[in-house]
């Protein structure tokens, strides 16, 4: 699977491993009263060229091990509660190897019905 011949379906997506990344920092601000988690990652455009992005945690993502799993061809390696544009849902992550054995991972979120926060 190439990076550029693919379609993102709405609440779907895809993770690619790239080990030109770096975590330059990670911490806290802010933000409407709320502490929210955010990181400094370094990595490269398409050019090559170098960029550093501000990132904000949406929610933990805990690994689901096969001895835990409902159903262990079926259910996600990982999973958790993540909050989006003010948006709740359960993201749902599977690990994947290409056809040339590269390592990524496929993305789902469902809109959580729960109210109570995370």
């Amino acid at each position: 699977m190439s990076k550029e011949n693919f379609e993102l379906k709405e609440k779907e997506g895809t993770l690619w491993i790239d080990d030109a990344n770096e975590l330059i920092a990670r911490g806290k601000v802010k933000l409407f009263g709320q502490d929210v988690y955010c990181a400094l990652a370094k990595s490269r455009n398409k050019d090559g060229d170098e960029k550093i992005e501000l990132m904000f945690s949406a929610g933990l993502i805990h690994f689901n091990s096969p001895e835990t799993k409902l159903d262990p061809e079926k259910s996600p390696d990982y999973s958790g509660k993540v909050t989006l544009l003010s948006s709740k849902h359960k993201a749902s992550i599977w690990e994947n190897s290409s056809s040339n054995g590269k390592r990524y991972f496929n993305l789902r979120l469902k809109e959580s019905e729960e109210t109570s926060p995370f």
